[in-house]
């Protein structure tokens, strides 16, 4: 029995009969896809807020990437390190043989306390050591403790070792003024060594008056144990020692960080320059071939 002819039909007659549907579908896709990808929404503002900050956090984030391996590295040392630490040894050495000899002569400045007024430091301790730790805190905040225990130790050792006061000095001495600027020397954990927030500098010299006041009083209290001080001696020593580093070391400490920010600054300012001029120069095909 054979079909009309009207339903006749053969394989491929039948992929031909469907491939107008097909492709009236797949037009119909287009049309859609491309209604969607022109719609465009309009953001409110609480969400220019938001991207605003997200926006801020990724400029912020690649910052701190870019500063902390180059700033403040405080397990590796580098070459800025060793240069900077040499100098720092050199400044503090100085510093110290120089109060060395004094003391040695008796020199007025360090034969009585200023103006006469108890618990008050000598005029040499407030100027020489003052400065000299104000040096090596410097370097351990910019750069870490062991910078900053480097130029305290080998400074020290090489000062009492050219005035012949080695033999003089206590060992815990030593201890004292390594502890205080190993304290001061975990700042930059915090700030990766810049200080162009009043957050970091603030940061900066509350770590270094923890040093200060732990290796004074570490040092107080071993000179009263080994000197067998009375109470009063214990006092008048701690507090005279904290006045000399609060006064001599605190504030110069924060003078230098300003000024090295101030150095940071403009070197960035002049690379920044340097790039742009360099970026426009080849956009406009006339850098440097």
């Amino acid at each position: 029995m054979s079909l009309p002819a009207s339903i006749l039909f053969t394989e491929g007659s039948l992929l031909s009969d469907a491939l107008p549907l097909n492709q009236e579908k797949s037009s119909k896709e287009r049309v859609v896809r491309q209604i969607s990808q022109e719609r465009r929404i309009v953001p409110n503002s609480a969400d220019t807020t938001i991207l605003n900050i997200l926006e801020h956090a990724r400029k912020r984030g690649a910052r701190l990437a870019e500063i902390a391996p180059n700033s403040a590295n405080t397990r590796n040392i580098g070459q800025r390190e060793i240069i900077l630490m040499i100098l720092g040894t050199v400044i503090f050495g100085i510093l110290k043989y120089d109060a060395d000899q004094l003391i040695m002569h008796n020199s007025i400045l360090f034969s009585g306390s200023i103006g006469n007024l108890p618990y008050f430091p000598s005029y040499g301790d407030l100027l020489l050591r003052g400065l000299a730790f104000a040096v090596a805190l410097f370097l351990g905040v910019k750069f870490g403790p062991w910078v900053g225990c480097a130029c305290v130790l080998i400074g020290s050792l090489s000062g009492d070792i050219l005035t012949g006061y080695l033999l003089q000095a206590q060992w815990y001495q030593d201890v004292a003024n390594a502890s205080i600027v190993f304290i001061s020397g975990l700042a930059p954990l915090s700030t990766y060594g810049r200080y162009n927030t009043k957050k970091s500098v603030c940061i900066a010299t509350l770590m270094s008056f923890l040093g200060i006041f732990v290796g004074n009083y570490f040092l107080a209290s071993a000179d009263y144990m080994v000197n067998h001080f009375i109470a009063s001696g214990f006092t008048s020593e701690f507090i005279a020692r904290m006045i000399t580093n609060v006064i001599g070391s605190l504030i110069p400490l924060i003078i230098l960080l300003i000024i090295d920010e101030r150095f940071i600054t403009r070197g960035e300012q002049k690379a920044h320059r340097i790039s742009g001029t360099r970026a426009n120069g080849t956009a406009t095909g006339i850098g440097p071939s």
